[in-house]
């Protein structure tokens, strides 16, 4: 069996409440998935996902905001 990585975490820290907020997202999760295989456009991945172009925008600030992406 594999060695387990931990890492620990600052509950309070801003940018760890982002992070948890971001990653319970169906929605981020999706553009994430997504997101892995290649780089894309928010229409791409509006059009891929049958995610809204609003939503995909809103949710790529949220991983943004979360350091999960980069624009």
């Amino acid at each position: 069996m594999g060695k387990n990585n931990l890492l620990l975490v600052d509950l309070n820290d801003d940018k760890t409440k982002k992070l948890a907020e971001t990653i319970t997202s169906d929605t981020s999760r999706k553009i994430l998935n997504h997101l892995a295989d290649k780089e894309d456009t928010e229409a791409n991945i509006a059009q891929s996902t049958g995610i809204p172009i609003s939503t995909v925008h809103y949710h790529l600030l949220k991983l943004q905001e979360a350091s999960l992406v980069i624009a």
